[in-house]
């Protein structure tokens, strides 16, 4: 039985990240091509089948209790011994489900925590109710009663033969017009080991019930994949981290030598790994912005959430207020009422004025009693801020292109990476004459780290931002 191939043309970044044809932004393979069937018409999930057992027990129970695991057969077939419920009893339950009660079911599941997602937040990963009743209504429930029953038959042996059950199941459910799909992507054209095994599974387990199976092979394009340029400067060293200030003529860290080195130039900025770029979204998304996000207030009462998702908690007095809300959102933690909707703060963003912007600063400043200054565990001296000007933060409301901003600000918004977004920025951030640069520093043997490699690659890159690396060598090199 032959299966049917499809070829995505794709770009490539790096590892196994692509630019999606929706959003232009570089993504995980399987969301990529989702994006791209989503692009001619269907729509889906990713996911490994989880959605499709979501759904055989929203049709199998007809009243579901909420808890956890409805995305897991073993545990469906644990509640089935549990509940005592024969072929017999089940076929009928699958029978006689109507699409209000296969609704009132999912209501149930996507209640639990472990299907919570925020809106507009983790959409290609998470199946949503609409979701969930439109692959019911694709259903032939005649020919999927008689797979839920070969499933459950066969559990202990498919699950033996294929190891972990949902290792070889389609990557991708996908429906257009009365028509389900289950989608497999390969990013080779060779026959693997694992290729061979799932062609197995979806021939033995899949297509003799009417599923039809999508092998996508994702084209690489050769000229996707956006590289870091790199410039050497040179400059006198003092020590193992001392530089001499082309600008001061000071012994100087080297973030600093380069950053004077380029304000003697004309340019302005500082240094700290966007720190000032979260200063500076945090004074433009708020056409008047509230004193609680002035603070660290919800960073404190989500600081478990943090950890659990950046791996350790981000210093400084500034903070990525994007992720802020999304994890504020997610965990269902902190008093969001003056936060507002990412909506709201994309809006300001986009239309606040230089004035507004200066009008924030001075309230952020002014109210040192929010940065937690002088309790235990609080964030330092107050002269950490004192490095942000009113007409250097002006200075970049205005010079920094707003549709760049506002794409970055949404890349910041999504749950899980927002807060890993929070850090691996360049060492410098700059502005001229309209122009906004970023550059990360590296002396002697520093190599980029991977995290600043995947910030600049899959975000700053893609966006079209001028980041450069540079490497900073001693004059006697030369």
């Amino acid at each position: 039985m032959t299966n049917t191939n499809e070829v995505i043309a794709l770009k490539k970044g790096r590892s196994n990240v692509y630019e999606s044809p929706l959003t232009n932004e570089y993504v995980e393979d399987h969301i990529a091509v989702l994006h791209w069937y989503q692009g001619m018409g269907w729509d889906g999930c990713c996911g490994h089948g989880h959605a499709f057992f979501m759904l055989i027990n929203a049709i199998c129970f007809k009243d579901l209790e909420p808890k956890d695991g409805y995305d897991r057969f073993d545990r469906f077939v644990s509640d089935l011994e549990r509940e005592g419920l024969s072929e017999k009893e089940i076929r009928a339950n699958i029978r006689q489900c109507t699409r209000k009660s296969v609704d009132d079911n999912i209501k149930t599941i996507l209640r639990r925590t472990l299907y919570k997602r925020s809106k507009g937040f983790d959409a290609e990963w998470c199946p949503s109710r609409k979701l969930l009743l439109a692959i019911f209504d694709q259903l032939d429930i005649n020919a999927f009663s008689e797979f839920v029953i070969y499933l459950i038959r066969n559990n202990d042996r498919l699950r033996s033969q294929y190891n972990y059950f949902l290792e070889y199941w389609p990557h991708l459910t996908i429906y257009k017009d009365g028509e389900l799909r289950f989608v497999e992507v390969s990013r080779s054209k060779r026959k693997t080991k694992r290729l061979a095994k799932s062609h197995d599974f979806y021939n033995g387990v899949l297509k003799p019930f009417g599923f039809e199976v999508i092998f996508s092979v994702i084209d690489e394009k050769s000229d996707a994949a956006p590289v870091i340029e790199e410039e050497c400067l040179l400059l006198e060293q003092k020590g193992p981290h001392a530089w001499l200030s082309p600008l001061s003529g000071e012994t100087v860290g080297p973030e600093q030598a380069v950053l004077d080195s380029y304000k003697r130039d004309g340019w302005c900025g500082t240094c700290g790994e966007g720190d000032v770029l979260f200063f500076l979204l945090q004074c433009m998304s708020y056409k008047d912005i509230p004193l609680s996000v002035c603070g660290h207030d919800i960073y404190k009462k989500n600081k478990e959430g943090i950890r659990e998702i950046a791996g350790r908690k981000r210093r400084g007095i500034t903070y990525n207020i994007y992720a802020e809300l999304s994890i504020s959102a997610h965990r269902r933690r902190g008093d969001l009422r003056e936060w507002g909707d990412l909506n709201d703060r994309l809006t300001d963003l986009e239309n606040i004025t230089a004035e507004e912007v200066g009008e924030n600063f001075d309230r952020i400043t002014s109210s040192p009693k929010y940065w937690g200054l002088g309790e235990k565990g609080g964030l330092g001296d107050i002269n950490y801020y004192s490095r942000f000007t009113r007409e250097m933060i002006i200075g970049f409301s205005e010079s920094f292109d707003r549709d760049q901003l506002v794409c970055l600000a949404k890349s910041l918004a999504v749950y899980k990476d927002g807060y890993r977004l929070s850090f691996g920025w360049p060492d410098l951030t700059m502005f001229k004459d309209g122009r906004v640069i970023f550059r990360e520093v590296k002396a002697n043997k520093d190599k980029l780290r991977e995290n600043q490699e995947q910030l600049i690659l899959e975000i700053l890159k893609p966006l079209g931002f001028d980041v450069k690396l540079i490497k900073l060598k001693p004059v006697k090199e030369r």
